[in-house]
């Protein structure tokens, strides 16, 4: 019997097929989409070891055409023309394939998707291709310093065991790989009983039983037992300390111990108690006193499993410079605060309680990724608990925790320590990525002083005392106004969907000083830099409550966001906003300069991001007035700040404020009018802003003879990848104008991404996609490659718009696409949080168009197959209105200087924004 959550009303149902294949069928009766996905428990510790990262090629030339559906595109088509989306992975342990897709054309979509666990084609003619892709994903990689760290650690691992190898996969692993050892890797691993199955529809599960049998019974079944993996805990070699130079400016402090193999224990869950004591945030935690101490920003704690033989508990600490030139020393502190762990019952099981909280209440998650996440733990879990999983702490076992804590000693660890200080002083270099790394026994300071600033976490005020649901006589659909004052208009509604215990509160705080100088967005920055040193502790007793609070600077003003148990938030939120109140920073004067420093060293890890991501923030920068501001700036203007500046800020920036609130969930009317009224007297010494001093952030409205260009140079030699986004401006964002968008966004994005990556492999990032700018729609083409220029793939993507076949597209397959868009609008908010978003965001656009998608329904049958195809002329070939970002790597720049400019090139993205004329804010108070 599968243990289910009070809430969950879906029907499950587990078998085995006659091949031994574990199947998971679950009746959603309604859900909108349908899902699947399946895990191999095999993945890159079955790599040989002349073809490093083949379990992961595999995965990729799955995709790539079976022998019922030869074409190479054929799935992914399939998939996206009915509402879905497709993902796969490949782990060390495991390769998972997963999907979403139309209710009416699941039965299409897992005869498609059962294909490539038995007759994938392998085509000679992708081979190559595939390989290049493979080859562009370790590329974009190369700057990730998670990868380049985790490829070091296996430094100290036998080099002889699979535990050692490399996993992405690059042309050099790869290259001699044909296609006779990917059919003998598939042959040999993907064996019937090594897979689990999870379905998810609106289909009886008799029926999703019936597609199970006739689709996936048929995979061969070796009787493979799961592969073993040639290691053991006892051969990582231990107590070194390990330098890393990453790519970011940012100093982390790691401490891994190899413990013994936890999983046996995951219904006592002896890490999970651990975990929580050394991760803890409160008052007498360690992170609080490092804090105190200018020694660390952030502290993180976790076990993981590792090759079914032994696991690892890790602390990883976010350093400040005096941490890592004091890095030994907290090193100490860490061994101080282990030494007055216990096991003890009372924390226990007040953490138990909130974790059987957590899972009795627990809403619906997206298919997409809870059939994924199901089909792994399949493999880990009994099916009894496949659900409970995450949330188990069945029993108090003080040995056990106790012996746990016990294997946490100098002997077992292992430290790895990273820094651009040490660039140039390491001198070894990792095979793989190239990081500059140092292996060295650990040195020990040895301070047996017990610190007395710590002690174990008092018993939580916040945890619910009542999960009563409130009667709702009431059955509105949409949030409605239930209280006005000069200062605060507020939308509420009662629950009378979901049926949970909680509620969630939003609030957005107008104030008229914020996103109308870089000056106030720099100390905007710092404010709240140390306002979250402020909150730190009640926030994370808020958050161990089951309580989601935040506080953060947004374009405009200030947004406060409060989601969790109903009778939690009321004991909570006055605690909050008394507490935001109460910063001064004067008080927090020793933390500035640490805060300083990293605020800088995050704007200038912004040139040190993947190019992608730069150019889609340089194109949101470029495409509105004011309200945000080019990192290059930012950083020029931080480094003038004094700290008298920001005491004259705090002083002032909230002179002048209004509010918008959105109460929703299990909560009466009378109570969500009450929480206004005290909350408004809090803020009476404020004056109130009028809707006309709210700060309007308008598009800019590009013409259409010129092409804008701006170009972004990178500097960091190590980055191989540039980056090019394509903009075409639209018009306003009417119902019908974003229902034309989206089709046209359906219509495109597979064939893009079929040309640009599958067949050209240009990169391993290539989109296109509609978006939205203060109402405002437009369409984007974005490429990040490591083989060409920015000026070579905007050619390409010029090239691909000329001459896609808009005119090809006949009625029928024009209907398949409306039908698509049709299901995403059917699509029902799977969550209370999921709608109650939705609605936050009408409410900040202001046009209060709580029934959009119904709108929008309505409209879809009127639109017409030539309108569509007109629209896509008009807009991006005949008429364009249009801006090119370029992110140019240094080994890019000969080949991008060579070749002629398209558009009128820019010296900054401030030099487009002063020559073009804007659009009215489409989302103004107004």
């Amino acid at each position: 019997m599968i243990k289910l959550s009070k809430v969950d009303k879906r029907i499950y149902k587990h078998l085995n097929l006659s091949n031994k294949l574990q199947c998971l069928l679950i009746e959603d009766k309604e859900a909108e989409k349908s899902a699947a996905a399946l895990n191999v428990q095999v993945g890159a510790f079955q790599d040989p070891r002349n073809a490093e990262g083949l379990a992961h090629f595999c995965e990729h030339m799955l995709f790539m055409g079976t022998t019922k559906y030869p074409d190479e595109s054929e799935y992914q088509h399939f998939i996206s023309k009915h509402s879905g989306m497709t993902n796969a992975y490949t782990s060390s342990t495991n390769t998972n394939y997963f999907f979403t897709v139309a209710n009416d054309q699941l039965e299409g979509a897992l005869d498609r998707f059962s294909q490539f666990f038995k007759y994938p084609l392998f085509k000679e003619s992708c081979i190559q291709r595939e390989m290049k892709a493979v080859h562009s994903e370790f590329n974009m990689n190369l700057q990730n310093d998670f990868w380049r760290k985790f490829q070091i650690s296996k430094l100290l691992a036998p080099q002889n065991s699979s535990y050692s190898q490399f996993m992405i996969g690059n042309l050099d692993t790869l290259g001699q790989v044909n296609r006779q050892q990917l059919i003998d890797f598939h042959s040999r691993y993907y064996s019937s009983n090594l897979m689990k199955l999870v379905i998810y529809g609106k289909q009886s599960v008799e029926q999703l039983e019936n597609w199970a049998i006739d689709m996936f019974s048929d995979i061969p079944n070796k009787n493979y037992n799961r592969p073993n993996v040639n290691i053991e805990g006892s051969q990582i070699i231990q107590n070194k300390l390990i330098k890393i130079v990453p790519i970011n400016d940012e100093d982390h402090l790691d401490l891994i111990w190899v413990i013994d193999y936890l999983h046996p224990h995951f219904q006592n869950c002896p890490g999970k108690y651990i975990a929580h004591l050394i991760g803890h945030e409160g008052e007498g935690s360690l992170l609080s006193y490092l804090i105190k101490e200018n020694l660390a920003y952030e502290l993180q704690c976790g076990t993981q499993d590792e090759a079914y033989k032994f696991s690892e508990l890790y602390v990883s600490i976010k350093l400040t410079k005096k941490g890592l030139a004091m890095y030994q020393h907290i090193i100490e502190l860490v061994f101080n605060y282990i030494n007055i762990l216990q096991a003890n019952a009372q924390i226990f099981n007040e953490v138990k309680q909130i974790k059987t909280l957590q899972f009795d209440y627990l809403e619906k998650q997206n298919p997409f990724d809870f059939v994924g996440a199901l089909a792994s733990r399949l493999h880990q879990y009994p099916v009894s608990d496949i659900l409970k999983a995450p949330y188990l702490m069945e029993n108090f076992d003080s040995n056990l925790i106790n012996k746990t804590i016990n294997q946490l000693n100098r002997n077992n660890l292992n430290v790895f320590l990273q820094s651009q200080q040490f660039q140039g002083k390491l001198g070894n270099f990792e095979k793989y990525f190239g990081s500059e790394y140092e292996i060295s026994d650990l040195q020990f300071e040895n301070q047996q002083i017990r610190n007395p600033n710590f002690h174990l976490p008092n018993l939580n005020k916040y945890l619910p005392n009542s999960t009563d649901l409130f009667a709702n006589p009431n059955s509105q659909q949409y949030p409605t106004i239930i209280y006005e004052s000069p200062y605060s208009t507020v939308y509420f509604k009662q629950d009378n969907k979901f049926n949970v215990p909680k509620t969630f509160i939003k609030i957005r705080q107008y104030l008229d000083q914020m996103g109308k100088s870089i000056q106030n967005e720099v100390l905007g920055a710092l404010w709240q830099s140390l306002l979250t040193i402020h909150l730190r502790e009640l926030f994370y007793e808020a958050e161990v409550a089951s309580l989601s609070p935040s506080v953060s600077l947004v374009t405009n003003g200030i947004e406060y966001s409060l989601a969790g148990f109903s009778d939690s938030i009321n004991k909570f939120l006055p605690d909050m906003l008394k507490k935001v109140l109460d910063f001064k920073v004067e008080n927090y004067k020793d933390n500035y300069d640490t805060q300083l420093a990293k605020l800088i060293c995050d704007l200038e890890n912004f040139s040190r991001s993947p190019p992608y991501s730069q150019a889609r923030t340089l194109s949101m920068l470029l495409l509105r007035d004011c309200g945000s501001f080019d990192p290059e700036d930012l950083l020029k203007t931080i480094r003038l700040i004094q700290f008298d500046d920001l005491i004259y800020f705090q002083n002032h920036f909230m002179d002048k404020c209004r509010f918008e609130w959105l109460i929703m969930g299990n909560i009466q009317e009378s109570n969500a009018v009450s929480i206004v009224k005290q909350s408004e007297e809090l803020f009476k010494k404020s004056l109130i802003l009028q809707k006309e001093e709210v700060l309007q952030v308008r598009s800019i409205n590009i013409p259409e003879n010129i092409i804008y260009n701006y170009t972004r140079y990178l500097n960091s030699e190590t980055e191989t990848n540039s980056s090019v986004i394509l903009y075409f401006q639209l018009e306003s964002g009417t119902v019908r104008n974003q229902l034309i968008v989206d089709l046209l966004s359906n219509i495109i994005k597979t064939p893009f991404f079929s040309q640009l990556r599958t067949k050209e492999q240009l990169g391993y990032v290539v989109f296109s996609a509609s978006s939205d700018v203060r109402g405002i729609t437009g369409f984007q083409f974005l490429i990040q490659s490591s083989v060409k220029c920015p000026k070579y793939l905007q050619a390409r993507i010029r090239e691909f718009i000329k001459t896609f076949g808009i005119d090809d597209l006949t009625r029928e397959q024009f209907e398949e696409y409306k039908q698509s868009i049709r299901v995403s609008l059917l699509e029902k908010d799977f969550s209370l949080g999921r709608e109650v978003g939705r609605f936050w965001g009408e409410i900040q656009r202001h046009q209060n168009l709580f029934d959009r998608r119904e709108q929008a329904l309505s409209l879809l049958d009127n639109i017409d197959i030539k309108e569509v195809k007109n629209y896509y002329k008009q807009y991006l070939i005949e008429h364009p209105h249009q801006i090119e970002i370029h992110v140019v790597s240094p080994s890019h720049k000969q080949e991008q200087d060579s070749l002629p400019n398209t558009g009128l090139m820019s010296t900054s993205v401030e030099w487009i924004k002063r020559r073009v004329p804007l659009y009215p804010d489409m989302y103004s108070l107004l």
